[in-house]
């Protein structure tokens, strides 16, 4: 997640980077942040019902989606931080 908090600050403003939780509330999300440092990562309540829509099955799952709502891609597992740059820069460059 520290990892995932950069890269939201690095690209502010041209790409939506969130975190889902599955468990608990605003506070318990609030909480979490604190406790890991995460200042620019919003944390959205009510994950668990996306990870079914989705057939999440293990966590963490990394879903790259574009604009419109089309999903182009799904990590499984941890990634490496080189690979969510990649696909950011790949979504910033079908925006255009």
């Amino acid at each position: 997640m520290p990892g995932l908090d950069q890269l939201a600050a690095q690209y502010d403003g041209r790409v939506n980077v969130l975190g889902l939780i599955a468990w608990g509330g605003g506070r318990q999300a609030a909480a979490f942040a604190r406790s890991k440092g995460l200042s620019h990562l919003p944390l959205v309540e009510g994950g668990q019902a996306f990870a079914d829509a989705m057939g999440v099955d293990a966590v963490p799952t990394t879903f790259f989606v574009r604009a419109d709502g089309t999903v182009i891609g799904r990590l499984v597992g941890m990634g490496p931080e080189w690979l969510f740059r990649h696909e950011a820069e790949r979504l910033l460059s079908e925006a255009r």
